[in-house]
């Protein structure tokens, strides 16, 4: 399934969008998903996206680090 969302959407909100709607384990595909379209693009993840997550300084600084 993540192979199916990673050649056929091209933005991270769809891509995530139609793993959430799909049956079985989300999770795991989700973390694969995630990575490829945020690495691909870190700005396509939704900024209201980004502020829920807690972590969001550790990780901006992880990135600014590189």
């Amino acid at each position: 399934m993540p192979v199916h969302d990673l050649l056929t959407h091209t933005d991270y909100v769809s891509a995530v969008l139609d793993n959430i709607l799909a049956a079985g384990d989300q999770a795991s595909r989700a973390i694969t998903v995630g990575a490829f379209f945020g690495a691909e693009n870190p700005d396509s993840i939704p900024q209201d996206w980004r502020e829920k997550t807690t972590a969001l300084p550790d990780i901006e600084a992880l990135l600014d680090s590189f």
